[in-house]
This record gives C-alpha cells, sequence and structure tokens, in this order.
C-alpha cells in the first residue's frame, strides 16, 4: 500500500518492477520508439464514470504507470493484477461522503 504521501513502498516498486519485466514484455515507446522507461513514484486510482458523470469515492481500479523517459509517453497496468493491492480491497462499495459528483467539463476529445 502507497504511504500516506501516496507513494509505492521499495517492496512494491521491486514487485512492481518484477511483475512488469516477467510478464509485461515492456518493449520500445509506441509513440517514439525508444526504450527507456521509468516506474511512476505514485499509483493512480482515477474516478469511475457512471451513467450520471463522474463520481468521486465507490469502486475504482488503482494503477501503476511507466513513462517514456524521452517523450512521456503513459502506459498503465492494474496494480491489483499486479498482486500489489488486493481485490477485494477496490471492489468493495467505498460509502462517498457525499452524493457522486459530475464534471462541469464536457466529456470527450477536442482538437483544442
Amino acid at each position: 500500500m502507497p504511504d500516506k504521501e501516496g507513494r509505492i513502498t521499495e517492496e512494491e516498486r521491486s514487485k512492481a518492477l518484477a511483475w512488469l519485466n516477467e510478464k509485461a514484455g515492456i518493449g520500445v515507446c509506441s509513440m517514439c520508439g525508444t526504450k527507456n522507461w521509468i516506474l511512476a513514484d505514485t499509483m493512480p486510482n482515477p474516478p469511475t464514470y457512471t451513467s450520471a458523470g463522474t463520481r468521486i469515492g465507490g469502486i475504482t481500479v488503482p494503477m501503476v504507470g511507466i513513462f517514456c523517459a524521452k517523450c512521456g509517453h503513459l502506459v498503465f497496468f492494474s496494480a491489483i493484477v499486479m498482486g500489489l493491492i488486493p481485490a477485494e480491497q477496490t471492489l468493495k462499495e467505498q460509502k462517498p461522503s457525499e452524493e457522486p459528483k459530475t464534471s462541469d467539463v464536457p466529456q470527450g476529445v477536442s482538437n483544442g
């Protein structure tokens, strides 16, 4: 479990690196073609998108990220599948302190 600052522990870092090397077969970056990956220090846990909008709290999928040292391209893996977070910990419905919040920002991709 990440520390109170949200950083993964040395044990989690070692376990994640071992899993990535054994099972993920990380190759070259699909964006720039280099093969220089860095393991992120934190374990993102994004909100869940529902038919009512973005929900803060509830069931989520914690992730471990690696990023390309040259271009910054991010790739995420399930911390559950990697064995870093017990599945039952994330599958239990967490009670949000208030009604689910929805984003005021329209969803989708823009041309910038």
